[in-house]
């Protein structure tokens, strides 16, 4: 009996009163009816045209509340999912996916072809050279003996792939070919230098490490968060790579993945969010667009050749008394062997295709296909539009299709695609990689006293003028030769442009058109009959020639005559005439110390 009476009054204890439910569902009614009030509270005052915020009502609970349209959620949006997700992550959970499409694009679409040699022609073309500009620190002279070694060094190992190629097939000005391509097709990669002792040049090596081969397995290391082969520090900063840096994991047993600290190595990716640690392929916006376009045009061409299976069709004809040796006359049929010709098995074969059984009372018609028609055209162009502008490029760039236009339309797109290109030439391959490949390089030759560089390491003076390097993308293509090289001639006289600059979007120096010069007056001085055509050319030449509203000797009329060149036959007329002034002409013939005079 104590038992039970001690269970009946734990049985008590879980089950409330009758008194206590009956306030909880009163407590529950005025609940929902508090909240009804301030639903409606909320709605009034989201509608009062006070022009003042009532922080009493959250903006969160009403869609007519919201300040952007943007953010409002309806039935005209409710298939929208969206989530809120860090950079990183927003990138490492569909990679894979988007690797392996971006890949397959590139290799099967030819429009995703074109995108991506597109920026390979216009950031890398023949390659991004190096051109040692040292001057001494304290006098500003040009360090000419330095800077002639210095060169000659890099470019002995930059041609060569068994010096500057750890897999030893790529040259240094192809393996920013590959970078392009890579950057553009999987969003980035990885650049190692591997250095091996050499007596006869520099033996530093760049090996390349594709997205595919980061350890994925890997998710913390040492109490450090690792994604996708990243290990960050608590800000997300990049502390080590963790890679498989031998053997490659998709084509053949993997070695032991390696841990390499993020400052031995370079991450070659375009950044656009903070704390994004690894890039995304450049056609990820456009890549669904891409794969449609690519899925009408495989079923726009089997329509097309279905409506091409068959010559003709049969038509059948109401009481119709044509006669059967007629038809089959006019299509070339004949009777099969074996069968009557009673009119109502008739069948015939014409080269290439078929037509149906001809009966009595039928005739042959010959449809025209509809397939393509008059719509695919401008959808797409429209799709190509689309996708050109995902990938940051311009239409005829992306289409290969550069009969629409005119000067104007093809120099905008022009300077838009010249924009986007430096970004990517500046900010990721010389700031990012080829800037610190070089003062690696640098140090590595002091260091092995294969290049002399009097206080490179005891001077951060004269370090960096060791360093100084003129970078020079592949030349510029002009639209309209004739108005840029009016433009500069404004640059000059405004002082807003230099020599340099114009030569270094040709792809050369000052220098090296100076010393061709000098060697075609060498030339020339050993042939006296052409000297003097020589001379004529380079003073008298078509860019000379005086412009529409100047005097014959190149002068503006309005100005004053005595800023014609007295010792030539021009005078401000362009970049041309500017060289071949007297000074520059007398260096050019060899006046002076050692033919090279200042000019």
């Amino acid at each position: 009996m104590k038992e039970r009476s001690e269970k009946t009054e734990t049985q008590g204890a879980r089950r409330p009163g009758l008194a206590v439910r009956a306030a909880e569902a009163v407590g529950a009614f005025l609940g929902r009816m508090s909240a009804e009030a301030d639903r409606r509270r909320g709605e009034s005052l989201a509608q009062r045209p006070t022009g003042r915020l009532d922080h009493t009502w959250s903006a969160r609970n009403s869609a007519t509340g919201r300040a952007y349209d943007a953010a409002t959620q309806d039935r005209t949006n409710a298939d929208w999912k969206t989530g809120l997700t860090s950079a990183t992550l927003a990138i490492i959970e569909g990679l894979d996916t988007m690797l392996a499409r971006s890949r397959w694009l590139v290799r099967n679409d030819g429009y995703a072809a074109s995108a991506q040699g597109g920026y390979r022609r216009k950031v890398v073309g023949g390659g991004i050279t190096a051109r040692s500009a040292g001057r001494h620190p304290d006098t500003g002279e040009m360090l000419k003996g330095h800077n002639a070694a210095l060169d000659a060094l890099w470019y002995y190992c930059a041609l060569e792939p068994l010096l500057c190629d750890q897999e030893q097939t790529k040259c240094l000005y192809e393996k920013q070919a590959v970078w392009m391509d890579e950057l553009f097709v999987a969003g980035g990669l990885l650049l190692r230098p591997v250095y091996t002792p050499r007596k006869d040049a520099i033996g530093l090596a760049i090996q390349e490490i594709e997205y595919e081969q980061l350890n994925r397995d890997l998710t913390s290391y040492e109490g450090r968060a690792v994604y996708n082969g990243i290990e960050t520090d608590q800000y997300g900063a990049p502390v080590a790579y963790h890679v498989y840096a031998a053997a490659h994991p998709l084509e053949e047993t993997p070695s032991a993945p390696v841990r390499l600290p993020a400052n031995e190595c370079w991450h070659l990716f375009r950044k656009s969010r903070v704390r994004q640690r690894i890039g995304v392929p450049f056609t990820a916006p456009v890549m669904t667009a891409v794969r449609n376009l690519a899925v009408y045009d495989r079923y726009m061409v089997s329509k097309g050749r279905t409506e091409a299976a068959y010559h003709g069709f049969i038509e059948e004809q109401p009481d119709s008394g044509s006669a059967m040796d007629n038809i089959r006359q006019s299509i070339g049929g004949r009777v099969p062997e074996g069968e009557s010709d009673d009119g109502q098995n008739l069948r015939t074969r014409v080269e290439e295709g078929l037509f149906p059984i001809l009966r009595n009372g039928r005739k042959v018609s010959f449809p025209q296909p509809g397939t393509p028609n008059s719509m695919y055209p401008p959808f797409v162009a429209e799709q190509l539009k689309r996708i050109s502008a995902g990938t940051g490029l311009d239409l005829p760039t992306v289409a290969r299709w550069y009969a629409d236009g005119n000067f104007n339309t093809q120099r905008k797109a022009s300077l838009e695609i010249e924009a986007e290109v430096e970004a990517i030439q500046d900010l990721q391959f010389i700031n990012g990689v080829l800037r610190r490949v070089r003062e690696m390089f640098v140090s590595i030759a002091v260091m092995e006293k294969k290049l002399l560089a009097a206080g490179f390491a005891a001077s951060a003076r004269w370090r960096a003028a060791y360093l100084t390097t003129n970078w020079q993308g592949p030349p510029v293509k002009s639209v309209d030769p004739i108005k840029d090289e009016a433009a500069w001639d404004l640059k000059f006289l405004s002082l807003r442009g230099t020599p340099q600059d114009y030569f270094n979007e040709r792809g050369t120096s000052l220098e090296e058109v100076f010393e061709a010069w000098q060697e075609a007056f060498d030339a020339a001085g050993e042939r006296p009959a052409v000297l003097p055509l020589l001379k004529q050319f380079f003073m008298g030449g078509a860019a000379n020639t005086p412009k529409a509203g100047m005097r014959p000797d190149g002068t503006n009329p309005d100005g004053d005559p005595a800023d014609a060149d007295p010792g030539s036959r021009v005078g401000r007329g362009g970049l041309a005439a500017r060289l071949a002034r007297k000074a520059v002409l007398a260096s050019l013939m060899g006046e002076g110390e050692g033919g090279n005079g200042k000019h």
